[in-house]
């Protein structure tokens, strides 16, 4: 897996193309309404994206700054509103399904999160090299 992947995708479609039925039940969903969809988004960091820009080697470095992780990819990457007239895209405004997720990103794993930003990490990586040679 390269560095890191946002994955966006509507699993109540991949549960029909794999035939899935037992998710129905789950979700509470008739499979032939086709106005439904269930959005998954999934954040995905490698192991080298971990160790090499967080510098998060065991499960409690993981588990102390993931948050950290999963709000900078978040923030890197911006999923916006379809029908927008303003060409330049830091003015558009968030699709609403990334809005909330963000917000739950922010918000749901405060307690795994460090507030040290990636720079920071870099900077303090580099510190300690520069005092080590």
């Amino acid at each position: 897996m390269p560095n890191r992947q946002i994955i966006v995708y509507d699993k109540l479609r991949e549960a029909v193309d794999q035939r899935k039925s037992h998710w129905f039940k789950v979700w509470g969903v008739d499979p032939a309404d086709k106005t439904q969809s269930i959005w998954r988004i999934e954040v995905r960091a490698g192991k080298r994206h971990l160790a090499d820009t967080w510098t998060l080697r065991s499960y409690a470095d993981i588990e102390a700054s993931i948050g950290d992780v999963f709000k900078a990819a978040m923030e890197d990457v911006r999923y916006l509103s379809d029908g927008q007239t303003d060409s330049n895209g830091t003015r558009q405004l968030l699709h609403p399904l990334w809005a909330d997720a963000s917000r739950h990103v922010f918000y749901a794993l405060t307690d795994h999160q460090s507030g040290l930003t990636k720079d920071q990490v870099i900077s303090i990586e580099r510190d300690d090299r520069a005092a080590m040679y």
